[in-house]
C-alpha cells in the first residue's frame, strides 16, 4: 500500500495491489481482479479509531466508465472521504483509478456502532 501525504481522518489517498489471484487455479478477467480489491476503500483513511468504532459498509456500488487496466499486480488507487450521520449511518465514497486516472466510483453504506456499547 502507498498512502499520498496529507490525508486527513476520513479523507485521503492511496494505493493498493495484491498479487495473489481471486480464485487459485482459476483464470480471472483483469476487471474482476480490480474489483476484488473495491471493498478495502472503507478501511483505508478512517475517521474512528477502530479499536473504539465498528463501521462496516453494509452495501457496495461500483460504477465503472471505462474499462480499469487491472489484474493481479495492478495497482488499485482510491481517492477516499467517509461522512457520518446523526444516527449511526455513513457513507464512504471513493473516486476509483488505475495507473491512468480515474476509472469510476465506489459507494459503501455503513451501520457505525461504538464498541464500548457492546460491553
Amino acid at each position: 500500500m502507498l498512502r499520498a501525504p496529507g490525508g486527513e481522518p476520513g479523507q485521503g489517498q492511496v494505493w493498493v495491489r495484491t498479487t495473489l489471484p481471486l480464485l487459485e487455479g482459476e483464470p480471472v478477467s483483469p476487471v474482476a481482479a480490480y474489483l476484488g480489491l473495491v471493498d478495502t476503500a472503507n478501511g483505508m483513511n478512517v475517521r474512528l479509531d477502530p479499536r473504539e468504532w465498528a463501521f462496516p459498509n453494509v452495501d457496495l456500488t461500483v460504477h465503472l466508465y471505462r474499462t480499469p487496466d487491472g489484474g493481479p499486480g495492478y495497482w488499485l488507487g482510491l481517492d477516499t472521504l467517509v461522512t457520518f450521520g446523526a444516527r449511526g449511518v455513513g457513507l464512504t465514497s471513493t473516486t476509483l483509478h488505475d495507473e491512468h486516472g480515474p476509472v469510476g466510483r465506489a459507494e459503501q453504506i455503513l451501520t457505525v456502532r461504538s464498541m464500548a456499547a457492546r460491553h
